[in-house]
């Protein structure tokens, strides 16, 4: 035990490649690797990967990396019962497979420690890009990642959580910088 006591720093971006999130949690073991241009698995399908924090943290903007221009993404965050706390609306992609997109939430939301939280993502179409990397479905349901077909974007006031058969693990994430 030391002296001091320990205080984890709070990070200024949190990425679905980071230990907050079950797949970057499986980097160090060799279960996941980089994120590559990969297609959306279905027109309208929503994603929701689960993460936790051990912090407070002041959400300020989402952010993806959709791999290329065209289409539109739809973000957002969710509590544990599929409630949204924050959502998008629709966003017209518009990076590049190397660049990373934000978008500035309307007001900093904060996320308190402890409870299971999910990230939202789902595109419009087929043809859309996602830089990502992929598991095996059984790893992404163990994992704890739902799915949902919508009709149309954005995503849902309330998340309908349906275990998913996909296999794509999006990069994305949220900031506390505005």
């Amino acid at each position: 035990m030391t002296d001091f006591p320990s205080r984890e720093p709070t990070p200024a971006a949190i990425t679905s490649f980071s230990t907050y999130f079950a797949g970057g949690a499986l980097i160090p073991a060799g279960a996941l690797t980089g994120p590559a241009l990969t297609s959306w698995p279905a027109a309208n399908l929503a994603l929701y990967y689960p993460f936790s924090l051990p912090f407070p943290y002041p959400v300020r903007r989402l952010m993806i990396s959709s791999g290329i221009a065209g289409g539109n993404w739809s973000l957002g965050i969710y509590d544990e019962k599929g409630a949204a706390i924050y959502l998008s609306g629709s966003i017209s992609s518009t990076a590049s497979q190397t660049a990373v997109q934000y978008h500035t939430v309307s007001t900093a939301t904060l996320l308190e420690p402890g409870p299971l939280y999910y990230f939202g993502c789902a595109q419009d179409g087929t043809s859309n890009r996602a830089n990502a990397a992929t598991f095996g479905s059984l790893r992404m349901q163990l994992m704890g990642v739902y799915e949902e077909a919508l009709g149309a974007l954005p995503l849902p006031g309330q998340a309908t959580f349906t275990q998913t058969t996909r296999t794509i693990w999006q990069f994305f994430g949220i900031t506390r910088t505005p």
